[in-house]
C-alpha cells in the first residue's frame, strides 16, 4: 500500500501520535520507511502498509497498482540500510527483496491483510516486489547506547578512544578494552579513496559507520566533519539509521579553507541537531570540535573558551579543541568551562597526565591509521625496495 499522494500529512500525524492514524487509515497497520535517495543522497520517508513475519517487517512495492516500481523501492535496492518507524518505536534495519516461494507466501499474506493488494497483484504486468525489513538496532537500544556513551565522559576518568576506520580496526579496539568506538573522518575517507571534506559523498561514509556499529557491542560515535551539508534532521536520521549514537561536528569553514565559521552559525547548527535528536527520542552525544588551535596556534585559548561556551549553551555535550594536548591548557579549559572537554595525545604527553588535568574524553584522530600506513610503507619498502637483503620489518 503506497500512499505517496498523502505522504506529508500522514507522516506528520504518525509521528505526532506515535503511529495512530485517522480516517481510512485508522484500522490499517502502517509503518514509516526511510530510504536514502539513490541520486540525491537525501532521506525520503514513505508510509506503507505492512505485515510482520517473526521479528521482520514486510512491505510490498505495489505503488498503488502503478506499472512502475516506486521510488522508495529503487532507493533501497541501491542502499539497503534503512530506518523503520513502527508506532512509537524506531529501528535501523536492513532491506532485502524476497524471492521464490518466500515472495509468494509473503505477498499472499499482504494481499489478505491490505485492501487493494490482491487486485494490484492480479492486474499489474510487473511482478510486485516484496521487501523484508530486518531490524538491526532498535531505537530503545540506541537511546540506551547514547545514555551509556554520555555517562562515560567523566573528568579525571576519561573515555579513551582509539579512532577506527573499518570493522577490523573497530573490533580490535573493542578487544583491547575500548568502551566505545569513534571513527576518524580522514581515515575513513582515505580508506575509501575519498576526499576528507564536505564534497565527499556521504552515503559510503555512513555505510562504514553502519558496518562498524553492527559489528561491535559498544556505543559508536561518528566523525561527521561539519555535517556534510545535511539538514540537521536528516543528519540525525541517517546517523541513527547507521546505528551510531554520537557525532563530532566541527567549526571549520570548508568553503574558505583555513578559516572558522562564525560561532553563532555553528551554535545554530548544534541547536538544530540537538532539537532533531530530541524529536527522535535518542539523546545523541554531540562533540563540538573547535578548530581555533588548528589555525591560530596555542594562543587561541580565549577564542576556544568563547566558542565552547556558545556551543555548550546550544546543546553540545562535550567540546573538542583539536590539537589540545598540553595538560596545563586542558586544566585551564576545564576550570573555565566546567564541562566535558575532549583532548588529544602527543608524543610528549601521556594518558595519565591529560586525565589528571580533567579531560573527560581523549581521542587520537587518524593517528592509528597513519601508523598502520607507516607499517605498510616499511613492509612494502623491505619487499619491493632495491636492497633485497634487508630483513622484513
Amino acid at each position: 500500500m503506497d500512499m505517496t499522494a498523502i505522504n506529508p500529512g500522514v507522516i506528520a500525524e504518525y509521528r505526532r501520535t506515535g503511529g495512530t492514524l485517522s480516517g481510512d487509515l485508522a484500522a490499517l497497520p502502517v509503518l514509516l520507511l526511510t530510504t536514502t535517495g539513490r541520486r540525491s543522497g537525501r532521506a525520503h520517508t514513505t508510509p506503507l502498509g505492512y505485515i510482520t513475519d517473526g521479528e521482520r517487517f514486510v512491505v510490498a512495492a505495489s505503488a498503488g497498482g502503478s506499472p512502475s516500481d516506486p521510488d522508495w523501492y529503487r532507493n533501497l535496492t541501491a542502499s539497503p540500510s534503512v530506518t523503520v518507524e513502527v508506532g512509537a518505536d524506531r529501528y535501523a534495519a536492513h532491506a532485502a527483496v524476497a524471492t521464490g516461494t518466500d515472495h509468494d507466501r509473503l505477498l499472499g499474506r499482504l494481499a489478505a491483510t491490505l485492501p487493494g493488494m490482491a487486485d494490484y497483484a492480479a492486474t499489474v504486468a510487473r511482478r510486485i516486489p516484496v521487501v523484508v525489513l530486518t531490524p538491526t538496532v532498535p531505537v530503545t537500544n540506541l537511546a540506551a547506547a547514547a545514555a551509556r556513551l554520555r555517562s562515560m565522559h567523566r573528568p579525571g576518568n576519561p573515555l579513551l578512544l582509539v579512532n577506527a576506520w573499518d570493522v577490523a580496526t573497530a573490533r580490535r579496539v573493542v578487544e583491547a578494552g575500548g568502551r566505545a568506538v569513534a571513527t576518524s573522518s580522514s581515515a575513513v575517507a582515505a580508506s575509501l579513496g575519498l576526499p576528507d571534506d564536505p564534497s565527499a559523498p556521504v552515503e559510503p561514509l555512513l555505510q562504514v559507520v553502519g558496518r562498524i556499529a553492527a559489528a561491535v557491542d559498544v556505543p559508536v560515535t561518528a566523525d561527521l566533519l561539519d555535517g556534510y551539508g545535511l539538514d540537521p534532521a536528516e543528519l540525525v536520521e541517517r546517523l541513527l539509521g547507521a546505528g551510531a549514537v554520537g557525532c563530532n561536528l566541527e567549526d571549520s569553514d570548508h568553503a574558505n579553507p583555513g578559516t572558522l565559521l562564525a560561532p553563532g552559525v555553528v551554535a545554530e547548527r548544534i541547536a538544530a541537531v540537538r532539537a532533531a535528536a530530541v524529536r527522535s527520542g535518542v539523546g545523541v552525544v554531540i562533540n563540538a570540535r573547535i578548530d581555533s588551535y588548528l589555525y591560530d596556534g596555542p594562543g587561541a585559548t580565549a577564542d576556544v573558551i568563547s566558542r565552547a561556551r556558545r556551543y555548550l549553551d546550544a546543546g553540545a555535550d562535550c567540546v573538542y579543541p583539536i590539537r589540545l594536548t598540553d595538560p596545563e591548557t586542558v586544566r585551564h579549559l576545564v576550570d573555565h568551562l566546567d564541562a566535558a572537554v575532549n583532548a588529544n595525545l602527543s608524543q610528549a604527553t601521556r594518558v595519565a597526565e591529560v586525565a589528571e588535568a580533567g579531560a573527560s574524553r581523549i581521542s587520537i584522530g587518524p593517528m592509528a591509521f597513519r601508523s598502520a600506513l607507516a607499517t605498510v610503507d616499511r613492509i612494502a619498502a623491505a619487499i619491493l625496495g632495491t636492497d633485497r637483503e634487508e630483513p622484513m620489518p
